[in-house]
């Protein structure tokens, strides 16, 4: 929850970090997230927390399986805010890190946004993914920048999945209105 004094409470579930307290244990009640500076939009998932600040800087917190799900380079449950250096614009791909030319712009993203896969211009396969798993778009195409309509979709958090042959790039998209 987000209070009007740019303060984030959380409570629920907490196997991931997902509440943004050092702690690891559930709260039925609301927390206070610490270590933020005044937040004005806050975006949520089943594993996953994102604030940004009153100076558009990103915050995440919570599930970071394989370095994808929060776009900070560890692979393990992040259990305090940590400021995003450069949100989405790197991604990790299956096999090891993509370069930075690839990634997705603009972040966060309103209506279009473009897609660097750098996968070469066969046939490359794109799916926007939401936290739950589920394919909300999917596409075909040649482009090696693929732009990508993604105005239907609520605010929050996917993942867009890039594959060609054996090849498989994942990149971290956030959707805000």
């Amino acid at each position: 929850a987000l209070r009007s004094d740019g303060s984030v409470w959380t409570w629920g579930n907490n196997t991931y970090g997902q509440l943004g307290i050092p702690s690891m244990l559930a709260s039925f009640t609301p927390v206070r997230v610490t270590g933020l500076p005044p937040i004005r939009e806050i975006y949520a998932s089943l594993m996953s927390c994102y604030a940004v600040d009153s100076s558009g800087r990103w915050w995440a917190w919570g599930q970071n399986q394989t370095g994808l799900m929060l776009g900070i380079p560890r692979a393990d449950a992040v259990r305090s805010p940590t400021l995003m250096q450069a949100p989405c614009s790197q991604a990790t791909a299956v096999t090891g890190d993509v370069p930075q030319e690839h990634g997705l712009h603009p972040q966060p993203a309103t209506q279009i946004v473009h897609i660097r896969h750098g996968l070469g211009s066969n046939p490359v396969t794109v799916e926007i993914v939401d936290v739950l798993g589920r394919t909300m778009i999917s596409m075909i195409s040649n482009l090696e920048s693929i732009p990508v309509d993604v105005s239907s979709l609520p605010p929050g958090t996917y993942v867009a999945r890039c594959s060609v042959s054996n090849a498989e790039v994942r990149l971290m998209l956030h959707i805000a209105r």
